[in-house]
């Protein structure tokens, strides 16, 4: 079988069917004298002399497929986004130009302007823990041996996380859309809700690059962009859902951090999970001790409406933790930075993009100094 390509100038050429064709088979421009019963034909809509010139072969306009396929490719991306955000930051983090990885939670992908920080790339999705951070880190490290710097973006609670046990199937199917299908390992978890393609199943055409080429375009726009606003993404917990952040009174925002903070201090009875982050994280330092690289852990800052009634509890642990890590942890703590404003805030404890600016450049600072 040979996809033949009846090319129209500004319209349709060889290179522009390639990209869509599996590698296997060939596509030529036509040769009218050597297109067979199985072979398919790609034509422009526009082209007015098809009918006349092709006798075999089986034709395919190739708008109409486009029409069809291409709606598709973008519902692929949108469902499964932070899978696609995931691949391409960590192609890109193995790029050798690159020397600083930033990961973990939310708090890291509010956090951070990752366009503003020369060299780095950012792996921090929502409900990260720390395995999956440390995985994603491997990862990288495996293939860029430039790495310097690694910026671990987190709260007080956050050895308390374990994404592979939870008992909520939404939370859970992070792991089915993006974890397991990049690095095969489920972690602690009994059962996996199944992963949803939504591409077309083909033997000629290959929908996984296309869907890969599309996805990196739309990472080069980066996570929050104008078709996916960052206060799109903000935890609503407040009784009306039309307001943003900005626009509650203050007994709304008290009532709405007060609400976010117990959701989060229910993790404060997991001790085995505890117990097992705290492994992962001395196979954390020790990996960077290892390597020669640079841990950061970054605390970021937390509205003072969370604060109030957040457990104490979690920045003892956390604490007690790095400062029985056996290496070098360079630390900065924004939790309770009073610098950071209401208007710094998306909701109860995700920054603005103004916020993450403010920590983009103060990250950029320590990243200087810890490595002058």
């Amino acid at each position: 079988m040979v996809i033949w390509v009846k090319e129209l100038s500004g319209k349709l050429t060889v290179g522009r069917i390639r990209i869509w064709i599996k590698d296997y088979i060939p596509v030529k421009r036509i040769d009218f004298s050597s297109v067979c019963d199985k072979d398919y034909v790609f034509v422009s809509k526009d082209d007015r002399t098809i009918d006349n010139e092709i006798q075999i072969g089986k034709i395919l306009v190739y708008e109409e497929l486009f029409n069809v396929f291409f709606p598709r490719i973008l519902q692929e991306i949108n469902y499964n986004y932070d899978y696609y955000f995931l691949k391409n930051a960590l192609n890109k983090a193995k790029n050798e130009s690159v020397d600083t990885i930033i990961t973990g939670s939310s708090y890291g992908l509010f956090a951070i302007n990752g366009k503003e920080l020369s060299g780095a790339v950012n792996l921090s999705l929502p409900s990260q823990d720390l395995y999956y951070a440390y995985a994603g880190i491997k990862d990288v490290c495996l293939v860029n041996r430039n790495i310097k710097n690694i910026v671990l973006c987190c709260s007080y609670y956050y050895f308390f996380c374990d994404l592979s046990k939870s008992k909520s199937d939404d939370e859970l199917s992070r792991i089915s859309k993006v974890y397991y299908p990049m690095f095969y390992d489920m972690h602690n978890a009994m059962y996996l809700l199944p992963k949803i393609n939504l591409l077309f199943v083909s033997e000629i055409f290959d929908f996984e690059r296309i869907t890969d080429l599309y996805s990196l375009a739309e990472y080069e726009r980066t996570y929050f962009n104008e078709d996916r606003p960052r206060y799109g993404f903000a935890i609503k917990l407040w009784n009306d859902k039309s307001k943003r952040w900005a626009q509650l009174t203050k007994e709304e925002k008290s009532e709405a951090g007060k609400n976010r903070a117990l959701t989060h201090n229910k993790v404060g009875r997991y001790w085995k999970t505890l117990s097992d982050n705290q492994e992962i994280f001395m196979q954390l330092v020790n990996f960077c001790l290892d390597n020669n690289i640079n841990l950061i852990i970054l605390v970021t800052p937390i509205s003072k409406y969370y604060r109030v009634a957040s457990l104490e509890l979690f920045k003892d642990v956390f604490y007690n933790n790095l400062n029985n890590a056996d290496g070098i942890i360079h630390l900065i703590d924004l939790y309770a930075d009073e610098s950071f404003s209401d208007d710094d805030y998306n909701d109860m404890d995700h920054l603005s993009e103004n916020g993450a600016n403010k920590v983009t450049s103060i990250l950029n600072e320590a990243i200087k100094q810890i490595n002058n």
